[in-house]
């Protein structure tokens, strides 16, 4: 009866811990690409329109 109820109890947490844990590396690792890409996507832009400005 107990080892069922442990079981049981290790398989809820299990779950919930690994969900939990999912999110949150799944929006820091979110947060962390969109500023990196953002950043990098601006300093592209930047240099193309400035190559593109002094052209023209």
């Amino acid at each position: 009866m107990f080892w069922c109820f442990f079981n049981l109890l290790g398989s809820v947490l299990g779950s919930v811990l690994g969900s939990v844990l999912g999110s949150v590396l799944g929006s820091v690792l979110g947060s962390v690409l969109g500023s990196v890409l953002g950043s990098v996507l601006r300093s592209v832009l930047r240099s193309v329109l400035g190559s593109v400005l002094v052209r023209y």
